[in-house]
């Protein structure tokens, strides 16, 4: 009797290997585009959470004792404006004034600062961003942001 595999069998055996190695590939090819998107997704909504702070600590460090006229959180179109001041450990402690709003051109949530006495500064707080609403209802700040891929970001902030 002849030890060994006929080509049937050599056949078969290479078709069946064939058919595993393409289901581990597409399985790690899966799984790999959801890791990406899911990291994404996080990363996105991270950086959203830490704008969303910023006005938050504007806010809470807001210029409401100052004498000026003019309200301390004003939202104008789709820009939200808020009177605040620096913190003290900052280079040029002091009140300014910072303006958030959404560059619809590059999907930016951007604030540009003023300071009495000082050029204006823009900065980007967050990218991907494809919708910002921002609205004063009675004693309450609500500020949302909408990502590209449909994530979404709210907070309230009670108003002094």
């Amino acid at each position: 009797m002849k030890r060994g595999l006929t080509l049937l069998e050599l056949m078969l055996s290479i078709s069946l290997l064939s058919l595993l190695m393409l289901a581990v590939v597409s399985w790690s090819t899966a799984a790999a585009r959801s890791y990406s998107l899911l990291s994404e997704r996080v990363v996105w909504r991270t950086t959203a959470g830490a704008a969303l702070q910023v006005i938050a600590d504007d806010l809470r460090a807001g210029d409401f004792g100052s004498r000026l006229r003019s309200p301390k959180v004003a939202v104008r179109g789709s820009t939200l404006t808020i009177q605040t001041r620096d913190s003290a450990g900052s280079e040029a402690p002091g009140p300014l004034v910072r303006a958030y709003g959404h560059e619809a051109r590059t999907g930016e949530v951007q604030v540009r600062e003023r300071r009495i006495g000082a050029p204006q500064q823009t900065r980007t707080l967050v990218g991907g961003v494809s919708e910002w609403k921002c609205a004063i209802i009675g004693p309450v700040l609500v500020v949302t942001l909408t990502s590209v891929s449909g994530e979404r970001a709210t907070r309230r902030f009670n108003l002094p």
